[in-house]
């Protein structure tokens, strides 16, 4: 992930949201769906790129929102 990337993780039961290089934000939220909606708020305010991850850990989905996308899965 790259500095101010946006990324959606789970932490002790609950689904997080951080700032690469910065905050884990304060909200806990109780799905992964709603943690997502939240976070595309913050990449999309922030001209960043979302980064989803499973339960796991492992990256499930980068979301770019239109910008050039600087990571391909595969």
């Amino acid at each position: 992930m790259a500095v101010g990337d946006v990324e959606v993780f789970h932490e002790n039961g609950y689904w997080r949201i951080r700032i690469e290089g910065g905050e884990t934000k304060p909200n806990i939220l109780e799905s992964q769906d709603h943690a997502v909606d939240v976070a595309r708020d913050y990449a999309q305010a922030l001209g960043a790129e979302l980064v989803i991850r499973n339960l796991d850990g492992t990256i499930a989905e980068y979301d770019s929102d239109g910008l050039e996308p600087r990571h391909a899965l595969g």
